[in-house]
């Protein structure tokens, strides 16, 4: 299994980068769902955006294992002036997606919305992932599947 952690400016340019991030990915294992994955994390980050502000981040934890790629979209969860949260955009996601929930983040304060995009159950548990001017931060971890 492979953890890949990052973190965007709260810029509306940065759900455009986390989508093109989630493409790459799901292309590497399962092409026929890369423009989905894309079109949820999107939306995900678009969504998080509103609950985000300036000078804040938005986190974004992909997870490569097991025959699923899940996306993980983490924010502050606070009040930004004059931002409405595009709920109608979360049943899109939850269209595109194999499956879909959000929640309170369960460390700390904050909101976290999750979706699984279903690849080849033997594909290789590994991503790729792009640089992007609005990633502020990445890191990258791999685990066996016994550990």
């Amino acid at each position: 299994m492979t953890t890949l952690s990052q973190e965007y400016a709260a810029l509306s340019g940065s759900a455009e980068a986390a989508a093109l991030h989630a493409r790459t990915i799901v292309e590497e294992h399962q092409p026929d769902r890369a423009e989905a994955a894309a079109e949820v994390v999107r939306l995900l980050v678009a969504d998080a955006l509103a609950r985000t502000p300036p000078g804040d981040n938005v986190g974004l934890v992909t997870i490569v294992g097991g025959g699923v790629v899940r996306f993980e979209v983490r924010d502050p969860d606070l009040v930004v002036d004059g931002a409405e949260p595009p709920f109608a955009l979360l049943s899109t996601v939850s269209t595109l997606a194999d499956r879909f929930g959000d929640g309170r983040v369960r460390e700390g304060a904050g909101h976290m919305a999750y979706a699984e995009i279903f690849i080849h159950a033997d594909a290789p548990d590994s991503c790729g992932g792009l640089e992007s001017p609005l990633l502020v931060r990445a890191e990258r971890q791999t685990a066996d599947r016994d550990g």
